[in-house]
């Protein structure tokens, strides 16, 4: 798999070395991102700065998308519920503090 993959050699891929191949690249995303991730954390930590665990762990079988944006991006996903959307007004206007983190981050 690659950027280079064509359409129909993805097509003709069984679907168990489809999943497999995915698979192994979200892992290698996961450790490539950890590893960026950890270190600015240790430095952080160096510095008396406590940072939150941005991703504690990779992300194999998630049940929602919900699961995946927690494991994938806690840190952000805190700030954006303590920073955006509970000055908003949380969960009693919810028509608001919705979609304002979603469009925020996004932008």
């Amino acid at each position: 798999l690659g950027p280079n993959t064509s359409r129909e050699e993805l097509l003709a891929m069984p679907p168990w070395l489809l999943f497999g191949a995915l698979h192994w690249v979200l892992q290698f995303e996961w450790l490539s991102l950890a590893a960026i991730w950890r270190l600015s954390r240790c430095v952080a930590l160096i510095d008396g700065v406590v940072a939150p665990e941005n991703m504690p762990g990779p992300i194999v079988f998630p049940q929602s998308f919900k699961d995946v944006w927690r494991l994938w991006h806690s840190s952000l996903n805190l700030w954006s519920v303590r920073y955006i959307y509970r000055p908003l007004g949380g969960r009693r206007r919810a028509w608001l503090p919705a979609p304002a983190p979603v469009l925020f981050l996004a932008l």
